[in-house]
């Protein structure tokens, strides 16, 4: 492992990398909402070893745990990088084989949200 050095003189942030930071291939994924926060698991589809070599399995690679703020924000910027690709190059198309569960309905997702029986704390009174 090499050592680092971190100034600590400097205005803005310094980034180091994690010993355990890694690129990832993904092509599937799936969500998780908890109390306050989301999970975004990356998978693959692969296949078992043979002749045919049929897209039978899906392999985990990862998973991001992060806030609702940080998830709103998070959104927020993939929303803008999409409008700013598809303004260059055109629409990004979504395989006819992934558009069914590209976006599921807004009322599967609130039934999902609504399951976690969470409770609206009213703000403080000033």
């Amino acid at each position: 492992m090499v050592e680092q050095t971190i100034p600590t003189n400097q205005q803005t942030p310094v980034v180091i990398r994690s010993a355990d930071y890694k690129t990832v291939y993904s092509n599937l994924y799936r969500t998780r909402v908890g109390n306050g926060e989301l999970t975004i698991v990356f998978s693959r589809a692969t296949h078992t070893p043979s002749f045919l070599a049929e897209g039978n399995l899906i392999e985990e690679q990862t998973e991001i745990v992060m806030t609702w703020p940080q998830f709103k924000m998070l959104s927020m910027t993939l929303k803008s990088l999409l409008e700013a690709i598809e303004s260059e190059v055109g629409p990004v198309e979504i395989p006819s084989g992934f558009l069914q569960n590209a976006a599921p309905g807004a009322e599967s997702q609130r039934l999902a949200v609504k399951g976690l029986g969470l409770v609206r704390i009213p703000a403080p009174s000033t």
